[in-house]
């Protein structure tokens, strides 16, 4: 099913499901966790790609072609733009709506876990269960 969210979301959700990973969930929720996992890691690169060509129109970087930071550790933008400018661009990119599609997990196969899923286990993967009929 396809989902929307933001590049923000994205990030959240696939910080949740790395976490996921470990929890002691039946068979069938591993599998769809881990073909989610792949599909947001393809949406992650590409997230990840662009913010590195925003640095790079923006930010000042040394010798080492790490990025500059002055006395204070902020980011030294490069000359004509401002460290303002540079966040606005990355938040355009962190509010960008993109769509995956997910496989999704019922409530049915969570109740088939052998052991007690904790609710804070299920936040880590509440993007991806299947709403009730």
């Amino acid at each position: 099913m396809k989902k929307t969210m933001t590049n923000t979301e994205l990030l959240e959700n696939a910080t949740g499901l790395a976490m996921a990973g470990s929890l002691p969930l039946p068979m069938g929720v591993v599998l769809k966790i881990m073909k989610n996992n792949k599909r947001l890691k393809t949406e992650l690169d590409d997230y990840f790609e662009l913010t590195q060509e925003i640095e790079k129109q923006y930010l000042e970087v040394d010798e080492k072609g790490a990025y500059k930071t002055d006395d204070q550790g902020f980011l030294v933008p490069k000359e004509g733009y401002t460290l303002d400018e540079y966040k606005a661009a990355v938040q355009e990119v962190n509010d960008l709506e993109i769509s995956v599609d997910l496989e999704l997990v019922t409530q049915k196969e969570l109740l088939k876990s052998t052991t007690d899923i904790k609710p804070k286990d299920l936040m880590c993967i509440a993007f991806m269960i299947a709403p009730q009929p």
